[in-house]
């Protein structure tokens, strides 16, 4: 198979389990952050590395799909203005006053 071929069948499964996922976990992909798209991401991409070590491909490509899928859908939430804001970024109390929170390079203020 060519890689352009491959490459359009890899996003046809992305949109399959795009459209299964929203399905399926609508009401939660409502309130999820950045931060729990980020670490569903690196969940499933560390389960693909682990099942790379049994040679089970099929398993890591699907993954990978779900690794491409979760990318996309926090990507677009980001787009369309629907990505819920972080807990820390709505507790404004806990800036420093020049706008920098804790981890960002500036002493944190209790």
């Amino acid at each position: 198979m060519s890689i352009e071929i491959a490459k359009i069948h890899f996003h046809q499964d992305v949109d399959v389990e795009f459209d299964y996922a929203r399905e399926r976990w609508a009401a939660l992909d409502d309130e999820n952050t950045i931060n729990d798209y980020v670490t569903y991401i690196a969940m499933y991409a560390s389960d693909a590395a682990k099942v790379a070590l049994v040679g089970d491909l099929k398993a890591q490509r699907a993954m990978l799909v779900k690794v491409a899928n979760l990318a996309m859908t926090a990507a677009v939430r980001i787009d369309t203005g629907t990505m819920p804001e972080r807990p820390i970024d709505l507790d404004t109390e806990r800036f420093v006053p020049d706008g920098h929170a804790h981890g960002q390079g500036r002493a944190f203020e209790a």
